[in-house]
């Protein structure tokens, strides 16, 4: 008994995968761990098409560094492997998630964009790491949605707005300081409000002829709220978004953390490992943004998770969230929620369930935003 040892081997990492159209299979390469008593993987998978997602095949037991699927059906969406570690004595890894896309001609997701699943969350989960969003007896459903890969960057800000009102020295990913519009356009837009980032979401849905989410004293063009406020403002505060619009919007809580989480129980988006997914202090010497996906994605392919800059969602934040918490956080606050992380903050505000609370008319050198739009 003595001997026994329950510890589960390492996961997989640096996954690949390829479609062949013409030999109509899928191959997937990974390295396996260092672990002395790891002894093969198990990897079992989904497909995705246009009424949803299948039911998980089997396990299939694989030895070496990698294997080749035969029969895949070319007319699905993607196909998505899960693979674990699995010891001598049988103690298995949490699965690794990655995905391969098939027919991408059947695929709607907007350009910088990837699909983020759906989910039915009971309130009876068990989550790693823990969760003050996804918390006992709070029933949620979350559609579908899309979601940009990356945050939002000085240059696209730019582009639409007219200005970048960023006020945090940018970077690249090797540490050399950045100026001028077109050296610092990929480093994240900055000295962002909620009440910034809600102008920009309906700009940007006119401008593409989308239907805007949300609504000021009853309308939806930005150019009749007026001035932006540098203060609380109550009728600002009163907006209202609509969640069955095809515009841009700002992710509510659950769906950021859910996207941030990417299907995995990593402490941080796409690791456990802080400085393969994120900008933080330790690894910027508090001396401002970098570049966007220049760190590792996440399993559903999303960048700067952790890090870079905070991002602000719809929510009013919850300083309590409960049972009966609305899916789309309290009708009231005194502050808006941002989830994330960012260059000048600590490893533990980098964690996948670390939230933070701001002003709504706030703008700091440490917010920003991601958007997010309807998958239906």
């Amino acid at each position: 008994i003595d001997n026994f040892d329950f510890t589960p081997p390492a996961r997989v990492t640096s996954i690949k995968g390829s479609y062949s159209s013409e030999d109509s299979s899928i191959t997937l390469n990974w390295t396996n761990p260092a672990d002395s008593d790891f002894d093969h993987v198990e990897i079992s998978y989904t497909f995705t098409d246009i009424t949803g997602d299948s039911v998980k095949s089997k396990p299939e037991v694989v030895t070496g560094t990698e294997k080749t699927f035969e029969g895949i059906d070319g007319n699905k969406i993607r196909y998505t492997y899960y693979i674990a570690s699995v010891d001598k004595l049988g103690n298995k890894s949490n699965e690794v998630k990655y995905n391969v896309s098939v027919n991408k001609t059947v695929s709607n997701v907007p350009e910088g964009f990837v699909e983020i699943p759906s989910a039915s969350i009971a309130g009876t989960e068990s989550w790693t790491p823990s969760s003050s969003v996804f918390v006992s007896g709070r029933k949620l459903e979350i559609a579908s949605f899309y979601m940009s890969d990356h945050p939002v960057t000085r240059g696209e800000y730019k582009t639409l707005m007219g200005k970048d009102p960023s006020s945090a020295s940018a970077y690249d990913k090797d540490g050399n300081r950045l100026t001028g519009d077109d050296a610092v356009k990929n480093n994240p837009v900055n000295n962002i409000s909620w009440y910034d980032a809600l102008v920009y979401c309906n700009t940007l849905s006119i401008k593409e002829k989308l239907t805007p989410c949300y609504a000021i004293s009853g309308s939806t063009n930005p150019d009749d709220w007026g001035s932006v406020p540098t203060n609380n403002n109550s009728t600002w505060n009163a907006a209202t978004c609509d969640f069955t619009a095809d515009g841009y919007r700002l992710p509510t809580e659950a769906e950021w953390e859910w996207a941030a989480r990417g299907g995995e129980s990593y402490t941080y988006a796409g690791s456990d490992d802080i400085d393969e997914v994120a900008w933080y202090t330790s690894n910027t010497n508090d001396t401002g943004t970098r570049d966007v996906k220049t760190k590792k994605a996440n399993a559903y392919g999303l960048y700067d998770m952790s890090g870079n800059v905070w991002e602000w969602c719809w929510d009013w934040y919850d300083w309590n969230i409960s049972s009966g918490t609305p899916d789309a956080g309290p009708a009231s606050g005194s502050g808006r929620c941002l989830r994330g992380c960012s260059w000048n903050s600590s490893a533990g505000r980098a964690r996948v369930a670390s939230r933070l609370v701001n002003s709504p008319y706030n703008r700091d050198d440490y917010c920003g935003f991601r958007l997010v739009r309807n998958a239906n």
